[in-house]
């Protein structure tokens, strides 16, 4: 009877695609001894199942948002543009890049070629050419949150999906910054 006092059962009824192997049927209780429920809820949210520090503001479109993290046409310092996309209370985004591009451009990226981006979906699109660009990187946490501000010339591959708000809904649009690589396409053959 002892032993069942460091019991605590948690409920896992959520359900969330890429992580449903971690999740039991409705109803079903996951009893856990001793500090392990608090260590599988840091887990979890290490995993990404908590919001992330650069998550979308409410009443932004994920268009817009795309634009405010990643679109300027000139030249930026990290300290300057980087208060704006830690919105959240506590939190650093630990890397971000910024285009030096106009975002008309950026749009027609997403008229490219089909590739498949990191997360294994075929939404994703590669510059025609190489763009300056912004490259961000976390040296010191909050409440500065400092960064290196690093200049490149790279091609970049952004996410594209239609069906955005205030769009027609067949325009392809740029909703995430999924890669920059220093190379072109390679083509065999």
């Amino acid at each position: 009877m002892a032993g069942k006092d460091h019991f605590v059962p948690i409920a896992l009824t959520t359900v969330i695609p890429s992580f449903s192997f971690l999740l039991l049927p409705r109803g079903m209780m996951l009893r856990l001894p001793g500090p392990w429920p608090l260590l599988l809820l840091l887990l979890l949210g290490s995993w990404g199942l908590m919001p992330p520090a650069a998550a979308q503001p409410s009443g932004v479109t994920a268009v817009q948002w795309f634009q405010i993290q990643h679109v300027r046409q000139d030249r930026v310092r990290c300290s300057t543009e980087m208060p704006q996309i830690n919105y959240r209370p506590n939190t650093c985004k630990g890397e971000n890049t910024f285009l030096q591009e106009d975002f008309k451009n950026v749009v027609a990226t997403c008229r490219q070629p089909n590739r498949i981006c990191k997360n294994g979906l075929g939404n994703c699109h590669q510059s025609a050419g190489r763009v300056n660009m912004t490259y961000c990187l976390l040296t010191g946490r909050r409440p500065q949150c400092t960064y290196r501000t690093t200049y490149q010339n790279q091609f970049y591959i952004v996410a594209c999906n239609n069906l955005q708000p205030g769009y027609p809904a067949d325009l392809l649009l740029p909703v995430h910054l999924d890669d920059t690589v220093p190379l072109g396409p390679t083509h065999f053959g």
